[in-house]
């Protein structure tokens, strides 16, 4: 025995053994592998979260899209309450016409607010999270509840977050309820910032030309240059001092008044239609799928949001996906690792 335990066998016989050990130690991980099933269950994980999605897209984005999005983006009361702000401070710039506008902006808020459907109150946010009059948080727990009872492979997956439970669907409006307000604050935010007007040094020129500098010509030095102009001499002060009388007579200001009023009113009616132009491009802009801004947009926040309700349902699928990669390649290394005389 101790010449046959210290007795040295051949090379050929050593690496012949080493090879079959390898070769019975990937057999055995192989023939494990293969009772795990990683493909079918990579397929069945990729099946339910497509039936997932269906139901989710079906009973709760796509009615959200049709009608919470639409609504938001739509409703003229909540467009004014984004525009308004806009109008306001492209207006506070304008010497006179800002306050002119602190003067008839309240009564065309008042007008739209009394005539016509605008009248009606500004509706909150969480009353327009309601599908065909059912609260948000219930139309949850009911879509999970059949996922969970028709999807039972998508359902073991979902158990972390249990939507069907009223705290989780409760929670899940929330945060819903909680993006689209960060999307009101956002497209303030940006709206002032790009329909408000920038700060510079020409524009205040022209803003002072053609209000205080309206109020100086009209009534003062158009009238005196022309009655410069069209008298054939000036030869005392008396006919100077006729000039003025005539500019400052009572008649000559109020009609001079009247023009300006009008002047005003016009101006003030057209930097307001600009700023609301201005402010309706980018809303429009925004109200798109397929914006590049989807902190600005709705519809992007509810597509993410229902995402993320499936997102334990991804991660699974592609858990498994990567460990059927990984298991293919592995059976192909060992297939070429092992020469084909050896598994012979």
């Amino acid at each position: 025995l101790r010449a046959r335990l210290w007795h040295d066998r051949p090379e050929p016989d050593v690496a012949r053994s080493a090879e079959l050990a390898r070769r019975r130690r990937a057999d055995s991980l192989l023939t494990w592998l293969a009772g795990q099933d990683i493909a079918a269950r990579a397929r069945e994980a990729a099946r339910s979260r497509a039936d997932a999605e269906s139901l989710v897209s079906e009973r709760l984005t796509e009615p959200l899209l049709e009608t919470t999005v639409a609504r938001l983006n739509e409703d003229p009361i909540w467009r004014a309450e984004l525009i308004e702000p806009v109008v306001a401070r492209r207006l506070s710039r304008w010497p006179i016409i800002s306050a002119l506008h602190s003067t008839l902006g309240p009564l065309i808020e008042f007008a739209r607010r009394s005539i016509g459907p605008a009248a009606e109150q500004t509706p909150s946010l969480a009353s327009t999270l309601t599908l065909d009059g059912t609260p948000l948080p219930r139309r949850i727990m009911t879509t999970f509840a059949r996922l969970h009872s028709t999807i039972p492979g998508a359902a073991r997956h979902l158990e972390t977050r249990r939507l069907w439970d009223e705290s989780a669907a409760t929670a899940a409006a929330a945060d819903l309820h909680a993006r689209l307000s960060r999307v009101r604050q956002y497209r303030r935010q940006a709206l002032l910032e790009g329909a408000g007007g920038k700060p510079g040094w020409l524009a205040p020129i022209g803003r002072s030309l053609l209000t205080v500098g309206a109020v100086l010509w009209f009534p003062l030095i158009q009238p005196f240059l022309q009655a410069l102009l069209s008298a054939v001499s000036i030869r005392s002060f008396g006919d100077l001092a006729k000039i003025i009388v005539e500019i400052l007579g009572a008649g000559h200001l109020l009609r001079a008044g009247a023009f300006l009023v009008l002047w005003f009113v016009v101006l003030w009616l057209m930097l307001r239609w600009t700023a609301q132009r201005r402010a309706e491009r980018l809303l429009n802009r925004w109200q798109s799928r397929a914006t590049t801004e989807p902190l600005l947009s709705y519809e992007a926040q509810v597509l993410d949001w229902a995402d993320s309700l499936l997102q334990p349902l991804r991660e699974s699928e592609q858990s498994l996906a990567e460990l059927s990669r990984r298991e293919q390649e592995l059976r192909r290394r060992c297939q070429e690792a092992v020469p084909q005389g050896v598994a012979a």
